[in-house]
Order: structure tokens, then C-alpha cells, then sequence
């Protein structure tokens, strides 16, 4: 589409932003995100040579600019650290602006799957479990909740988990017991397992 010219174009209150983030590259202990503002006319249309400002957590961020012949204007956010951010862009000259929010994570770190063993004998039993991420990694530092359903009421937080993901617990049987049905979750995540330890 040819430049923007506002005497004979619509006006720019009349013109519309939409900001799309896409994916991003972590980089160490940090994100580098990709922002895309698209602006165009009431027919739907990309306009090109539209002023966009970007700001990052409600303060403006980087310099003015312009959208391309395919109503596009880019900007890159390196450095992002985890949590969430915000992301906006505005039509310069307007109130018009599109916001996102998008939260950062470190993917390797956050729990996925929690698998356990059990050891002992005579009555005295250890379940040993380890806190996996989705590469299959160890996640230290996660609170495992012991849930004895034997006992009504009953939990324990485990200590958290070690460099190696895992936490243990013993298990103590009355002589008559043959099974204690336990539920194992992870504080502050879904993941959750029925288990059952024998004697």
C-alpha cells in the first residue's frame, strides 16, 4: 500500500493496532521477545508510514517506528527477565494501542511429572521421589505434599527437593497392614500421584 498521507487516507483515529508476540529465544537467564504491530484501515487494509510507539512494563521503550508497506512495524525486547511483562504499541497520535501480557518461565526448571520408588523391609519402608521437568531434568527446591489416607486429615510437606530432584520419607506399618494408599502432589502445580506402598 502506498505511504500514508493524512488528506487523503483515513484518519488516524479511524485506523486499528493489533500487537502480536509470537514466540521467543531464551538466552542464559534471560528472554529476547519479538513484537509485531500490525496497523491498518477500516477496510482492513495494512497501512504503511504509521508512527507506533512500543513500551515494555508501562514505560516507553526504544525509539518511534514506522510501519512497512505490509502495515508492519517491529521491535525486539532483549534482556526480558522471568515473570510476566507487558507489551504495548500505540499509534502515535491516537490513544489507539494494543496491550499483551505475557509471562516468562524457564521451562527446564518447572515441575512435569513426579515419579517415586519404594526401599525397606520388616515393617519400615522409604519412598524416595524425584521431581522431573518436561526434558526429563531434576527440579530442586519443589515442596512435595505427603497425603496418608489412613489418617484422616493427615499431610506432611517434605522437605524441598534436592539438587537431583528427590525427597524422601519412611513409612512405618503396624504388624496387620498390608498396603497405605498415599497421595503425593506438588505444592503449587496439578501434578499429582496415587501411590500405594506395600509391606
Amino acid at each position: 500500500m502506498a505511504q500514508y498521507n493524512k488528506r487523503k487516507d483515513f484518519p488516524l483515529s479511524s485506523l486499528d493496532i493489533d500487537l502480536d508476540l509470537g514466540g521467543e529465544n531464551q538466552r542464559g537467564d534471560s528472554w529476547e521477545q519479538k513484537a509485531v504491530a500490525v496497523v491498518k484501515n477500516p477496510k482492513k487494509e495494512p497501512v504503511e508510514g504509521i508512527k507506533v510507539r512500543f513500551f515494555l512494563d508501562e514505560n516507553s521503550y526504544g525509539q518511534i517506528e514506522t510501519t512497512e508497506e505490509d502495515g508492519r512495524a517491529i521491535m525486539m525486547f532483549p534482556g526480558l527477565l522471568s515473570g510476566n511483562h507487558t507489551f504495548e504499541a500505540l499509534i502515535v497520535g491516537t490513544i489507539k494501542r494494543k496491550r499483551r501480557i505475557k509471562n516468562f518461565s524457564d521451562q527446564s526448571k518447572k515441575p512435569a511429572d513426579l515419579i517415586w520408588e519404594q526401599t525397606g523391609s520388616e515393617g519400615k519402608f522409604y519412598v524416595t521421589f524425584q521431581v522431573l521437568s518436561e526434558e526429563r531434568n531434576p527440579v530442586k527446591n519443589v515442596i512435595i505434599r505427603i497425603l496418608d489416607k489412613k489418617i484422616a486429615n493427615f499431610f506432611k510437606d517434605l522437605d524441598p527437593t534436592d539438587k537431583n530432584g528427590t525427597q524422601s520419607h519412611n513409612f512405618e506399618f503396624l504388624q496387620w497392614e498390608k498396603r497405605r494408599d498415599i497421595t503425593a502432589l506438588i505444592i503449587g502445580s496439578e501434578i499429582k500421584k496415587e501411590i500405594h506402598v506395600f509391606n
